[in-house]
């Protein structure tokens, strides 16, 4: 009998073992009588190869004259574990739906008996994941609802199940919210045009993105992509909801470089530190340091310049010309009183008289009246509003900026000795000393009344020297005092500082016709600046120091410089016979000092009152005056403040103010009180040939300007800040920890899920991510950098797990594209049998769903991809009775018919050629069971 080697095991042994129950071969036998004679018995033998087993025959009991069984033919007994004439099987037990039936004549539907005595053995078991029987699918389990009916004799309505031993595949329905197998969306319904194609047309396959949408959430209307409506759809980088170029995110919807965009609907940001100064950055250094010129935040801090993109900033240069960050104006020069101060701030204007007024505005760098801040210029979005106001979420302190130098403007006026044609006759006069009270008695706590008195007339007690309604100093002297001053006339000390006609460096007669001793006095006047250096080891004081201050000429230093106005003095290498005049403004704090050293006369005004007096045609002398020095504690009025003294370090030790005076709010000789701004003006005179000294010294007279930061910790994101979480309201301690989720201490950034860096464990800080794209919303990894929400890695291709409305199969790390029976890379099924492919070696044969157990026509393919069982195969398959083969399955007697059924044979309860009767294969009390008349005893 042939075995195919190819079926699977059960299989093969349901056909040895149906290859056994066979038709009987009857034959005729004789034993000799015993005592009493009698003709010989009947008995059948089990010969022949598709025969039924018969009983072993029976004989007769010789001592008893009777047959063994009593004189009674033998009939076979179901359930006796012996396969006897008539039976197909015998499992021992006469139960039905155990393989056997009842009656042990044939084994049941998907049973094959083997062995008699033992348990027939089930062809078909559904959930082992091999078509069997009469299963109509195998998905390895034996639960419904899955596409294979919990019996497996069924496919259920709108499931594939194509490969045995797989899951099942829902067969795709557009329209019902679920994306299945072959659909790229569903929209929960099957109408075209919306995003997600229909079902109206059989040409076009349904459930499929339509060009110009996108469809974010299964079971939901599809949107269009539109750039720029502000939501991200999978075409875009980016959607800031404009549709504009050059602010991270191009009209084109994708992040140009240099920015991240984070959040959609959200402008994006430039990334600070990279290089590039983008976006509203003023700065960027390639880090994110702060005190080197550009901040953290990408801002540039007070008092620098960043002029190169992606290089070191430098320090700010006030005077080019250029207004650069932080920078309220820039005039070209560190001219002080020009309107745009030393740093670079803008400067108030001042009406001149005897009490000045200094017209203060938002953005002269001097927060004053109801301001809350003032950092020098009209910029909002920089802590202080261009109307003053501290804006949200900064703090603004006051900031003092102190440049290497000032320059203060200065008016020099020309004039010539008096024995000069046109010349002035207090000048070249003689040499003399010291003079107080030209300019009126110096202002002191007692004597601080402003002298009304007229020019040329002494001041009234209890009064003090102040300026003109020019501005100007006014004479007070009469008598010998006038002779000791070396001055003509209240007339002729009028002309020392006003100016003769418009042009500048042209000698002009004065406007009033004064006349000295030669004629009209000529004046000249040259606007210049006057240089203050910063002391190295006084950061806050600076100073101008010269024993030869010759500002309009000096042909012994360089001949080649042309001398203004009246030129060389005669008989000298320099110009003589000048004034200078200095004006500036301040804003008084208390303990601003004022120094100076020269010949011929020094007056300094502050807020129009005399503050410092060494008048005289003299030699070198020292004044000082330290503002806030008035005895306000009941001590000395103005023991630092000195006049005419011989030594700068006289009176020095005096100069620290008293506790009263440092907690006053004001200084009573001058009118000034605290945060107040005021004129000080400096008047000097060089009136005699032998020296010309001066030295001008101020500590504490450059106003500050505000310097506003955001504030970290209060929960408002403001200027270079990126994130601020505040403060536990329970605790009061800061949120901004750095931890993962968490704002930065320094509010520069923060780590969370969607700032496009993945934060793992092993990372600073340590995050749960495992990935991060930006936008984590992937359904399935469709591409490498693919997220899922809260930084979840998506389903994907190789994790083991089937997705069904991504995946046919996924056996994890054994995906093979090369491997038969198993799973693609794609997490597609691979060749197998039952694909309908001949995938050589493995196949002969491969018809696909139709692959069946059993060829009724010889020409199927069987579950194994080889040729299916078949009646002429020489082996009994399937529902036949037997197979002798095509040759000689020819329906002889005794043989097998050409339809695997057997042949017409004695016991078939049918008298056939040659037969004398047949009563079945056990025969009966006529007819033997080799089909012969019974002999009657």
């Amino acid at each position: 009998m042939r075995i195919s080697n190819r079926l699977p095991s059960v299989l093969v042994t349901c056909l040895l073992v149906l290859g056994c129950g066979s038709k009987p071969v009857v034959s005729r036998g004789f034993e000799t009588g015993g005592e009493g004679g009698s003709a010989g018995a009947t008995y059948v033998t089990t010969g022949g190869k598709n025969t039924l087993p018969g009983t072993g025959g029976s004989k007769l009991d010789r001592d008893s004259g009777t047959d063994e069984t009593g004189g009674i033919e033998q009939h076979s007994v179901c359930g006796n574990s012996e396969l006897e004439p008539g039976e197909l099987c015998d499992d021992g037990n006469t139960d039905g739906g155990d393989g056997c039936s009842a009656d042990c004549t044939e084994p049941e539907t998907n049973y094959i008996c083997l062995t008699p005595g033992e348990p027939c053995k089930k062809v078909k078991v559904c959930g082992n994941g091999i078509l069997e029987g009469d299963e109509a699918c195998d998905d390895e389990n034996e639960t419904g609802g899955d596409g294979c009916s919990a019996d497996c004799t069924a496919v259920e309505a709108g499931w594939n199940c194509p490969r045995p031993g797989r899951p099942c595949v829902m067969l795709p329905v557009c329209g019902n919210q679920v994306i299945e197998r072959g659909e790229a969306c569903d929209d929960g319904n099957a109408v075209s045009s919306d995003g997600c194609s229909g079902s109206e047309d059989p040409s076009v396959p349904a459930c499929q993105k339509e060009d110009g949408f996108w469809c974010p959430v299964v079971g939901e209307a599809c949107a269009p992509l539109i750039c720029g409506d502000g939501a991200r759809s999978p075409d875009e980088q980016c959607d800031d909801g404009n549709g504009y170029d050059l602010d991270g995110c191009s009209s084109a919807c994708t992040v140009e470089e240099g920015w991240t965009c984070t959040e959609a609907g959200q402008p994006c940001r430039p990334i600070c530190g990279d290089g590039w100064k983008l976006g509203d950055e003023q700065c960027d250094d390639y880090n994110r340091e702060n005190d080197d010129g550009c901040n953290m935040g990408c801002r540039i801090e007070p008092g620098y310049a960043c002029p190169v993109e992606g290089a070191e900033c430098v320090g700010v240069v006030c005077g080019n010309g250029e207004q650069e960050p932080g920078e309220g104006c820039d005039d070209g020069n560190i001219n002080a009183g020009d309107g745009c101060s030393p740093s670079c701030q803008g400067e108030p204007t001042v009406t001149v008289g005897p009490s000045p007024l200094v017209n203060v505005f938002c953005g002269d760098g001097m927060v004053t009246g109801e301001e809350a801040c003032d950092d020098g210029n009209s910029d909002d979005g920089d802590g202080c509003s261009a109307t003053c106001t501290e804006e949200v979420g900064f703090s603004c302190n006051d900031r003092l900026h102190l440049p290497p130098s000032v320059e203060f403007p200065v008016t020099y006026r020309d004039l010539m000795r008096r024995a000069d044609d046109g010349g002035h006759p207090d000048f070249e006069y003689r040499t003399g000393q010291v003079v107080n009270g030209m300019a009126g008695p110096i202002c002191t706590a007692t004597e601080n009344q402003p002298c009304v008195e007229g020019s040329g007339t002494p001041c009234a007690a209890g009064s003090c020297g102040v300026l003109d309604i020019d501005g100007k100093p006014v004479f007070h002297l009469t008598g010998t005092e006038q002779e000791d001053a070396f001055v003509t006339s209240a007339e002729t000390y009028a002309l020392w500082y006003r100016n003769a006609g418009d042009a500048e460096n042209t000698p002009a007669d004065n406007a009033a016709g004064t006349e000295g001793l030669n004629g009209v006095i000529q004046i000249c006047h040259v606007h210049d600046s006057l240089t203050l250096a910063q002391l190295a080891d006084a950061p806050d004081v600076y100073q101008f120091d010269s024993t030869a201050y010759y500002p309009l000429g000096d042909s012994s230093v360089d001949p080649a410089i042309e001398p203004r106005c009246f030129g060389i003095t005669t008989g000298q290498d320099q110009n003589y016979h000048f004034t200078t005049e200095l004006r500036y403004f301040f804003q008084y704090q208390g303990g601003e000092m004022l120094s100076f050293r020269g010949d011929d006369d020094v007056w300094v005004f502050i807020n129009g009152r005399l503050a410092v007096d060494i008048g005289g045609v003299h030699a070198p002398r020292w004044g000082r005056v330290v503002l806030g020095d008035d005895g306000d504690d009941g001590g000395t009025d103005s023991d630092c403040s000195l006049n005419g003294i011989e030594s700068d370090t006289e009176g020095e030790a005096a100069c620290a103010l008293e506790d009263g005076e440092v907690a006053s709010e004001d200084d009573k000789r001058f009118g000034l009180v605290r945060g107040g701004v005021y004129e000080i003006v400096l008047f000097h005179a060089e009136r005699h040939t032998i020296w010309s000294n001066f030295r001008l010294t101020i500590a504490g007279f450059l106003p500050p300007r505000s310097d506003c930061a955001p504030i970290c910790g209060d929960g408002i994101v403001a200027g270079w800040e990126v994130c601020d979480d505040g403060t536990d309201p329970n605790t009061g301690e800061s949120l901004n920890t750095g931890e993962y989720g968490m704002c930065s201490p320094t509010c520069d950034g923060r780590t969370y899920c969607g700032d496009a860096i993945r934060q793992g464990p092993d990372d600073t800080p340590p995050g749960p991510e495992e990935c991060d794209s930006g936008y984590n919303d992937a359904l399935y990894a469709l591409t490498a950098d693919s997220c899922a929400a809260e930084c979840k890695l998506p389903p994907d291709c190789g994790d083991g797990v089937v997705s069904p409305a991504f995946e046919l199969c996924d056996d994890g790390d054994k995906n093979d594209d090369a491997a038969y029976n198993g799973c693609t890379t794609e997490c597609k099924w691979g060749p197998y049998c039952g694909d309908g492919h001949i995938d050589e070696p493995h196949e002969t044969c491969d018809d696909g769903l139709d692959n069946t157990l059993y060829s009724k026509t010889g020409a199927g393919c069987g579950p194994d991809c080889e040729p299916a069982p078949y009646c002429g195969d020489g082996i009994r398959n399937g529902p036949e009775q037997c197979d002798d083969g095509t040759e000689k399955n020819t329906g002889e007697y005794g043989g097998c018919n050409p339809d695997c059924t057997l042949a017409p044979y004695c016991g078939d309860h049918h008298v056939d050629h040659g037969e004398d009767c047949d009563d079945g294969p056990q025969g009966s009390l006529n007819c033997t069971p080799d089909c012969k008349k019974r002999a009657i005893l």
